[in-house]
């Protein structure tokens, strides 16, 4: 499975979708059909949660020893 950013505005299932939009889970051979048709193109990194609590992190990333 992939993700794939539109390039241009694409409609699937009735539903209108603008360029930049994260289209998440798509099977490979539906990516294969966005991108060759200049549609979208496949993300280079997939999107990670964020952290639940940054500034704690932060501080343990920060310390000294």
């Amino acid at each position: 499975m992939k993700t794939i950013i539109l390039d241009r505005p694409h409609t699937h299932a009735g539903k209108s979708y603008q360029p930049g939009a994260r289209l998440q889970q798509v099977n490979d051979q539906s990516a294969a059909w966005l991108v060759e048709r200049g549609i979208g193109h496949a993300a280079s990194v997939p999107a990670t949660p964020a952290s639940k609590n940054p500034s704690k992190d932060n501080q343990e990333n920060n310390r000294d020893g």
